[in-house]
């Protein structure tokens, strides 16, 4: 018996070892594809796998985690590769697992939230990269002959010795993995119950679901994060299974008293041992009070209460140190192993992988309270992990001083709290009416009862009210002693009465009823049929569509919202290059997928540039440019999505009187101006001259004129006139230098703005001076018409430009440019 209950008590151990204390869990490596964590993997697997297939597997994020090669991406090609490489190793023995266990069965590793199949694998190579595995186990069992459907016995199979896993273990009466081609749990249940244990289709109608079990456990093949589908099957006596694909040897029916007895024997596979505990804890077949292992049987959990309590510390003071040993043990000091440890479960709370720790009460602790909050102060004295030193104890209110008033009345008491919070300082308020005569022991100044004539702050009177009786002041408002906090005296809700909102929401109903009344006088005005519509219901037609008015006066307030159900754009693609995704109107236009092995037909979202011009996006958004015309150059309220009707009428109508318009003004200007039959040349005679004629060439220009974009760009142009000389020069000034001076190389002219004279210019000039007699100017100027006629017209024009030059310099005097121009006669002529 006592054997029995160890083997029991370490069944939950043995099938969820790596969540105990010393687990390899830390170390293992998560598996990421296209940033999904599908598997883990032992560091000593991820070295030959990066090793032996580095065509298919490396490490990413600095060596912490084992993913897929660059450019590897898509279920097929990504199935293809690992099938390669899992065959290679196999040749190689490399894995026992794969050598011994080879099953050619695919399974699918699939995103836990949407039971998407990201790739494909061998089942034997499953384990190596720790990706989930799901099976489905059916707990056959028969019924008590009183008809009160009570579960007596289960029927068992034992495994055959010619499987490659548990050879000769005993299993549950039906029991399969979850192949790659079936996403039905419930199908392949029914499949594997009548090619294992040969189970007719009528008596598995009623095959019940019932939940899942699932375990955590590592051994030399890998890790095993598997989760099993349970179904429950009730068989009638007369029934008996029988093995039809050879995969059982035999078939046993045990009574459910012997059950648990027979769980705990080491020929039990464990899985199929969790399956059948959990049929027996939840058909209420196990309690406390007929079996002696319930305790025991509760206790097999993925997280044992041990390693549950593990990062609570106890804070002792030192006397209870000092006179207890075992507590002694318990406040001492951890080793950083120790303190990693229950780092790692801390994280592990947090992420609801691990239960939350339990008080003595039984009651959760939250795990993201902080640990100086949840850890107990050391004279509190506490053994137990407990949250009783941050509650207020329940006696509190009643050992504090209570509120009294001026007069020594004491406030009362209120449940949990002080009728204190409720009251303040009336200030400026009269205790009651006016008293009519004087009071004994009243103010002997003004009257009132509550001050004496030294604490009256009225004017002092020539007869006090006590001789008068008459102007008695009311009674002041004796102000409580409250005894408030610091909080509680800086609190802004003092002297705040909520009654006094009532009028803030009197006014708004005045307000809300004030627009009803003046929409409905708008209705009867304007013969508007149908019902008054409230704020509500016109937010929700007329403004749900962004950019629909038009109107400095209206404030849309539109929320784009994404379905949290969905997976987010910018998960598809976390490569930083690939399509932008704004995360301000959460709109990403390009395709995610784009580069990689996905079409746009398969990928789950192609960019909204796909969605917006493909089908009848296009013809969409041409309706509303066309209602936004309208309302704002007709008037004319026409609603897209209230009446499309009515505005693909008015489109079309738009249309063909455009069309018709046009054809008008056309044959207006051929019947003025003519022309016809040179349309009917080039659509009949000549039609590729027409064609050679057309260009479709864009060009875009800014504001100023300059060239954007569309044409090529003109070549930049000095603003000066290049290759054009002054003066009929050939070259440029400063083109010759002579006598430190610079001048024309074509003249070698020294003077500035002079007109060239070409090769005769070189020449040194000849002749007697310049006479200053008439006769002389007459005989030079003989000589120079002879010169000119000989010379022609070129000598004509350059005579012209020279006398213009001359007449604009405004340094030269009549007589020097009379002598100047014999001068230049004569160098002409000879």
């Amino acid at each position: 018996m006592q054997q029995g209950q160890r083997l029991l008590a370490s069944l939950g151990h043995r099938c969820n070892n790596l969540l105990l204390p010393g687990s390899p869990l830390a170390t293992c490596l998560p598996l990421v594809i296209d940033g999904h964590r599908l598997g883990l993997v032992k560091p000593d697997i991820a070295r030959i796998l990066t090793a032996r297939c580095p065509s298919v597997f490396h490490y990413g994020s600095g060596g912490r985690s084992l993913t897929l090669a660059d450019g590897l991406s898509g279920f097929r090609p990504v199935s293809n590769a690992m099938a390669t490489a899992f065959e290679q190793l196999r040749t190689d023995g490399v894995f026992p697992c794969l050598t011994k266990g080879w099953r050619n069965e695919l399974y699918a590793a699939r995103l836990r939230s949407t039971r998407q199949p990201v790739f494909e694998v061998e089942r034997s190579a499953a384990s190596l990269l720790g990706i989930a595995q799901w099976g489905c186990h059916v707990n056959g069992y028969t019924v008590a002959a009183d008809g009160s459907q009570r579960p007596v016995a289960m029927w068992l199979a034992r495994r055959s010795l010619s499987k490659p896993t548990w050879p000769g273990h005993l299993d549950n009466l039906v029991g399969g993995g979850l192949p790659s081609d079936c996403d039905s749990p419930t199908l392949n249940a029914r499949k594997e119950a009548q090619e294992e244990a040969g189970i007719p289709a009528a008596l598995l109608d009623s095959l019940q679901p019932v939940g899942t079990v699932s375990y955590f456990y590592e051994d030399e093949r890998g890790v095993f994060p598997d989760v099993e589908y349970c179904y429950d099957l009730a068989l009638p006596d007369t029934f008996s299974p029988v093995s039809v694909d050879g995969e059982v040897a035999e078939f046993r029916l045990v009574p459910l008293a012997d059950l648990p007895e027979l769980i705990a024997q080491p020929d039990f596979k464990p899985n199929s041992g969790l399956v059948c505990l959990d049929f027996l804890l939840r058909r209420g077949c196990l309690s406390p009070d007929t079996q002696p292992l319930y305790d025991l049987l509760m206790e097999i959990s993925p997280f044992p209460p041990t390693y549950s309590a593990m990062s609570f510390l106890p804070n002792l003071p030192p006397s209870v140190l000092a006179k207890n040993a075992d507590a002694e043990a318990l406040g001492a000091r951890r080793s950083k192993e120790e303190y990693r440890k229950m780092k790692e479960l801390e994280e592990a709370r947090k992420l609801a992988a691990v239960p939350a720790m339990k008080d003595e009460e039984g009651k959760d602790i939250n795990p993201h309270i902080p640990q100086y909050i949840m850890q107990a102060p050391w004279y509190y004295g506490a053994l137990h992990p407990t949250l009783k030193h941050q509650i207020k104890p329940a006696g509190e209110d009643e050992k504090r001083q209570p509120d009294t008033t001026a007069s020594g009345e004491i406030i009362t008491m209120a449940s949990g709290g002080s009728e204190a919070l409720n009251r303040w300082y009336k200030r400026g308020q009269a205790a009651g009416p006016r008293a009519t005569k004087y009071r004994k022991g009243a103010c002997a100044n003004c009257g009132a009862a509550t001050h004496q004539a030294k604490d009256c702050f009225q004017r002092p009177r020539a007869r006090g009210a006590k001789w008068t009786g008459e102007d008695i002041a009311p009674d002041q408002h004796v102000q409580p002693d409250l005894k408030l906090d610091f909080e509680a005296k800086r609190d802004r809700w003092n002297g705040y009465d909520p009654a006094s909102y009532r009028q803030v929401i009197d006014s708004y109903a005045k307000l809300e009823e004030a627009r009803k009344q003046v929409r409905s006088s708008k209705q009867e005005a304007g013969g508007e049929e149908g019902e008054q519509r409230d704020d509500e219901d016109r937010y929700g037609d007329e403004m749900a569509m962004p950019g629909q008015k038009f109107d400095c006066k209206e404030r849309q307030s539109v929320r784009n919202l994404r379905i949290r159900e969905d997976t987010a754009k910018y998960l598809y693609n976390l490569d930083p290059s690939s399509a932008y995704y704004d995360p301000k109107t959460r709109a990403m236009r390009g395709n995610p997928f784009e580069g990689r092995d996905v079409s746009v037909e398969e990928a789950p979202f192609a960019g909204d540039n796909y969605i917006r011009y493909q089908g009848d996006a296009l013809p969409m958004m041409e309706q509303q440019v066309f209602a936004w015309e309208l309302q704002a150059e007709k008037g004319v309220d026409a609603h897209l999505q209230a009446n499309p009707t009515r505005l693909e009428l008015l489109h079309r109508e738009l249309d063909e009187k455009s069309k018709e318009i046009g054809g008008q003004i056309s044959q207006q200007i051929l019947e003025k101006y003519g022309g016809q039959e040179h349309l009917r040349a080039a659509d009949s005679e000549a039609p590729e001259l027409s064609a050679l004629s057309q260009t479709e060439q864009y060009a875009e220009y800014s504001r100023t004129g300059t060239l954007l974009r569309g044409a090529e760009a003109p070549a930049v142009r000095s603003r000066y006139d290049e290759d054009k000389k002054p003066l009929n020069h050939t070259s440029v000034w400063g083109s010759y230098w002579e006598a430190g001076k610079w001048g024309y190389k074509c003249c070698r002219s020294t003077m500035r703005n002079a007109y060239c004279t070409g090769l005769k210019g070189r020449l040194p000039a000849a002749g007697p001076p310049a006479v200053k007699d008439s006769t002389a100017a007459a005989s030079g100027s003989k000589r120079a018409a002879a010169s000119n006629a000989d010379d022609g017209s070129a000598t004509a024009v350059a005579e012209k430009k020279r006398k213009q030059s001359e007449s604009e310099s405004d340094s030269s005097s009549s007589s020097s440019g009379s002598s100047s121009s014999d001068d230049s006669s004569d160098s002409d002529s000879e």
